[in-house]
């Protein structure tokens, strides 16, 4: 039997919230099925869905109450640690459970709900799309620069990963080396760390161009500083980024634009 509709609760960050919701378009469309897509404000991103993105036709967003959120993790947790529960769940409420360790969907059965922070489906469009705000807030940073830029993003403070794989010292050199090139060419920097972000604008001070606006994951207005940031990044014409970060990923797909990651 064919899937009637998929599912979708998308964690993570703000980068890899994308990655699941393209995962969830694409796998849809293929399969003619109708999403919809459950929005959780967590530690992780703690923001409403229609302050970051336009509604379509092809899905239906619900925002999750904190209660209800509770709910829906304490089911998830039960549900990867207790396999059994899984049969009972399809049984009764006509759902396939996907644990999030399953990256990727190929038989499609009933109804299908995923819950995860990764890209379980391959996909080769940006179906999701910032609102109209942050659209016209990239565009118009981007309005008096007519400098070759590359994006450069620097992800720091909770990336134990990307900290130590993709130090600051590895884009000092790069974009050291891009300016023996093109001395005119500007970086618009897009770090985590105010520290790290006001080194590189005292080292460069005529090529470093950022916007300096919180980003703390705990607000609406952070998040939706990091979502300019991402559409700002797009616009660039390449992105150098740190090892194991979403982040400049989706902002290189959303612009069909090169990133090359700097790692030791």
């Amino acid at each position: 039997m064919s899937i009637r509709k998929l599912t979708v609760c998308p964690q993570g960050g703000l980068g890899n919230r994308i990655r699941v919701m393209n995962s969830a378009y694409e796998f849809a469309r293929i399969n003619g099925l109708r999403l919809n897509i459950l929005w959780i404000q967590d530690w992780g991103l703690k923001c409403s869905y229609d302050e970051l993105f336009m509604r379509t036709e092809l899905h239906d967003v619900r925002e999750v109450s904190k209660l209800a959120s509770y709910f829906f993790k304490t089911v998830n947790f039960l549900l990867k640690k207790i396999v059994p529960l899984r049969g009972i769940a399809s049984k009764m409420f006509g759902y396939e459970y996907e644990i999030s360790s399953i990256l990727h969907i190929t038989k499609p059965r009933a109804n299908r709900f995923v819950w995860t922070c990764h890209r379980f489906f391959d996909y080769s469009s940006n179906y999701l799309k910032f609102n109209s705000r942050i659209e016209r807030e990239a565009q118009s940073f981007f309005e008096d620069i007519y400098d070759s830029v590359y994006g450069i993003h620097i992800r720091m403070t909770d990336n134990s990963n990307a900290k130590a794989l993709s130090p600051p010292k590895l884009f000092e050199e790069k974009m050291t080396s891009l300016l023996l090139q093109n001395p005119n060419c500007k970086f618009l920097v897009c770090t985590d760390d105010l520290t790290v972000k006001k080194e590189l604008k005292i080292k460069f001070p005529n090529s470093v161009i950022t916007r300096d606006v919180p980003l703390e994951r705990d607000s609406a207005k952070g998040i939706i500083n990091a979502a300019i940031d991402m559409a700002c990044l797009s616009r660039t014409d390449m992105i150098y980024c740190s090892f194991y970060s979403s982040f400049s990923e989706v902002a290189s797909e959303i612009g069909n634009i090169d990133r090359i990651v700097l790692k030791m």
